[in-house]
């Protein structure tokens, strides 16, 4: 019997725009399994981010709520939000406004065990090494800053950081649109490869629907607040 890791449930979001109410989610409904790719389709606009950004809880709801593991993210105390944090993960876009730009590569790999454990120095540095070898970049990295790497490169530092503490969970909100169509299918590849060495959940958000369809298990298109299952 499958495990629901994540449950929706009657999920809406409204954004106040040029003095109207815009619908991004109309009491959505649905569940997310241990281990499957969950594809959201749909244009540039409709709410797909937004969608995304609930998930882990970096927007609130206007009703609704989202379960993780039976439990109510929105109903998280600061503490249990913080351990949350090292399960449901997000992957943007656009990796070179998400990285630090003034953290070189090694910095911002080594702030999610610096947040969430208390490994010492050498540790961390060998889960550094780790994550960049995983992820195929060169230790050489490490003394780099983001805008001193291409965009499969920052991408993939992104990467690295998401899985860093062995989340559950990964939202990876349109990780490819900002990539050159040969970089995409290396990324799509590492993606795939990463799932099945961590057991990992994604929710997939993306407008391609090829690369939609290729890399899904079960996809929702996304149509007037509503998401409506293949």
């Amino acid at each position: 019997m499958k495990e629901a890791l994540i449950e929706i449930i009657n999920l809406s979001k409204r954004f106040f725009k040029q003095n109207k109410h815009v619908t991004a989610l109309d009491q959505i409904s649905l569940k997310i399994y241990r281990g499957e790719t969950v594809g959201i389709m749909g244009p540039s606009g409709c709410g797909k981010s937004t969608f995304g950004k609930l998930l882990i809880r970096l927007l609130e709801p206007c009703g609704g709520d989202i379960k993780f593991h039976g439990q109510s993210i929105f109903t998280f105390s600061k503490a249990e939000l913080k351990q949350f944090r090292r399960h449901a993960q997000i992957v943007f876009q656009d990796p070179y406004s998400s990285l630090n730009p003034r953290y070189t590569v090694g910095g911002i790999l080594k702030e999610p065990f610096e947040i969430h454990t208390d490994q010492p120095k050498d540790v961390v540095h060998q889960e550094v090494d780790r994550l960049l070898d995983r992820v195929g970049l060169s230790k050489k990295m490490t003394h780099r800053y983001p805008h001193e790497l291409s965009g499969g490169q920052r991408q993939r530092v992104a990467i690295a950081r998401a899985i860093a503490l062995r989340p559950q969970l990964i939202v990876l909100d349109e990780p490819l649109s900002a990539l050159d169509v040969s970089i995409q299918a290396q990324i799509v590849n590492l993606l795939r490869e990463l799932k099945q060495e961590y057991y990992l959940t994604y929710v997939f958000i993306s407008h391609d629907q090829t690369m939609v369809e290729y890399f899904s298990d079960v996809i929702y298109h996304h149509q007037n607040g509503k998401l409506i299952k293949d």
